[in-house]
């Protein structure tokens, strides 16, 4: 759930060397999905975060088998 409070939202997407492949920005706040086409990347494993006014609030992994 994304605080009212919060100014600037992202989600973003990494290779787990750190390369920044995609920067969403999230407009919505309280309960909110944010779609990520699979086509867009090749078969691999990725880290997604949530980045809130500057900071990294929390680091996932994504594994994507085509």
């Amino acid at each position: 759930m994304l605080p009212e409070e919060v100014q600037q939202a992202n989600v973003t997407i990494s290779t787990l060397k750190g390369e920044l492949l995609k920067d969403i920005q999230v407009n919505e706040r309280g309960e909110t999905i944010v779609k990520i086409s699979g086509s867009e990347f090749s078969d691999g494993m990725y880290l997604y975060a949530l980045v809130t006014d500057g900071k990294v609030v929390e680091t996932k992994h994504l594994i994507l088998i085509k």
